[in-house]
């Protein structure tokens, strides 16, 4: 339940070279936020951008409060 990988994935999702990289992260931080939205194809659009930001904002704002729910296997 602890959330100590977390900053390794936001930095893949942030920077990692390869953009497959990158929506890899994406994707593995909304799986365990719950977050049902697609992961936008592009890793460099506007749309990318933003879901990045909401992810950082889950993954950081609200990290204090987040707990693991293993019936679902997401942070809430």
């Amino acid at each position: 339940g602890a959330i100590d990988g977390i900053p390794v994935l936001l930095d893949l999702a942030r920077n990692a070279d390869a953009g497959m990289t990158r929506l890899e992260g994406m994707g593995t931080l909304a799986r365990l936020a719950g977050i049902k939205d697609p992961v936008p194809s592009d890793p460099d659009s506007p749309d990318a951008s933003a879901y990045l930001k909401a992810l950082e904002r889950f993954w950081t704002v609200d990290a204090g409060r987040l707990r693991y729910d293993e019936a679902s296997r997401t942070y809430r």
